[in-house]
């Protein structure tokens, strides 16, 4: 690409016959540009516009607004290409008009709410999002689809430019938010624990997946954690997910409130902001951290929470550190610590009565009841081999004898 300064302070790029090049450079204000592939390096800070009666790209500080809506449409026009796609047509149909049902919202993201609807030639309901188009940004969708593949954001089913807006179609979660289970859900120190470990491992894997994709989450807070019924998480509302640069802030931004999430499930304390948790931290002290702790925990608790918070505030404690941002010892500390099934059985009970029948069972040799828990779509089928192993022609033979007993 050859570079002319023909003008003081202004940098022109020559880039040939290459107009439909140009407009992309227009459209991603970009002026980073390889010739061989024609297609956009990456994104550049300085917007860029088509200079009158030349095929060349001006780089600008301040860009007219009115030009770029015009180059904008102007590209739209010439390009031909599509404004939209589906990524599951079970789910929703490419020409399809969708209806809402009741006019449900689900709940109010950063830029607009979130509504139930139909797809009249589907038949499925999905949750449906509409943002302007003048607060779209890729970023939010290739990292919901970077979580949306390892099942930790909700599914994309499609998304689509329609006149000024962005219009995002959705799985619809089963679960409960973290904010929620703050709030409204009462568990005795082990369940709070046994939970907060569990949110930790699987906010941890979020967290990995995007910064090694290079993008952060950026509005990482208990309102946007769904806990599923099996005590999974998945992330959503990506309204402020962006592309970073090596060790940026936005990855220390999106530790610290990963620590306030677990330290409010494991403690009850969410350490007020990310500004007081960064303070309380950077003093690495147990005695400061406890008396700032507001917390009925036991001192072995607390040494066991502040060994795994200072483990996540060392991954970003300095930018210029060797792998900053990398949170993979913590994570591996924590699988080995996760709760057991029946842990989270008892725990998964409290969160979601509805996914467990309740019956009442005849107690052998007493005449009196005792009321049974089965878990109904919560828990994968056991093992078969674990039976082959465990269930002998003896327990059989002594299974049958006490059934026919009673």
């Amino acid at each position: 690409m050859e570079e002319d300064s023909g003008e003081s302070g202004v940098v022109f790029y020559d880039v040939g016959q290459h107009d439909k090049l140009m407009s992309l450079c227009l459209q991603e204000a970009s002026a980073d540009v390889d010739l061989d592939n024609l297609s956009l390096i990456h994104k550049n800070i300085n917007p860029v516009c088509i200079k009158e009666n030349s095929f060349k790209v001006q780089t600008s500080s301040a860009l007219n607004a009115v030009e770029k809506i015009i180059g904008n449409i102007t590209f739209l026009q010439n390009s031909g290409l599509k404004t939209g796609i589906v990524l599951n047509r079970s789910k929703v149909s490419e020409n399809s008009r969708h209806t809402n049902k009741e006019g449900e919202i689900l709940g109010i993201g950063i830029n607009s709410p979130i509504i139930i609807v139909k797809d009249q030639i589907t038949g499925e309901i999905n949750a449906q999002k509409t943002i302007m188009l003048a607060r779209f940004d890729g970023d939010q969708i290739m990292a919901w689809y970077h979580l949306q593949e390892k099942d930790l954001a909700p599914e994309l089913y499609a998304f689509k430019m329609v006149e000024d807006r962005v219009v995002m179609n959705m799985e619809i979660m089963k679960g409960k938010t973290l904010q929620h289970v703050l709030d409204k859900i009462t568990l005795n120190s082990d369940q709070a624990i046994g939970l907060s470990i569990c949110v930790l491992d699987g906010l941890l894997s979020a967290y990995e997946c995007l910064r090694q994709k290079g993008y952060s989450h950026s509005d990482m807070h208990a309102g946007n954690v769904m806990i599923t019924p099996k005590l999974n998480i998945k992330v959503f509302d990506f309204d402020a997910a962006k592309k970073f640069l090596q060790n940026s802030q936005k990855l220390k931004e999106d530790v610290l409130e990963i620590i306030r999430m677990f330290c409010a499930l494991y403690s009850g304390d969410n350490l007020t902001s990310r500004d007081i948790a960064n303070q309380i931290l950077e003093e690495r002290s147990l005695e400061t951290f406890s008396s700032k702790l507001r917390s009925q925990l036991t001192q072995a608790q607390r040494q066991e929470l502040f060994k795994i918070l200072m483990m996540l505030f060392d991954s970003v404690a300095f930018p210029e550190q060797e792998n900053y941002g990398d949170t993979a010892d913590v994570s591996n500390y924590v699988k080995k610590n996760m709760p057991g099934d029946e842990m989270k059985k008892q725990i998964a009970v409290l969160l979601f009565p509805e996914d467990f029948q309740f019956k009442e069972v005849a107690d052998c040799g007493t005449g009196s009841k005792r009321m049974r828990t089965d878990v109904t779509s919560v828990w994968e089928d056991p093992s078969m081999e674990d039976y082959v192993l465990n269930v002998t022609d003896q327990k059989l033979n002594e299974l049958q004898h006490f059934v026919l007993a009673c």
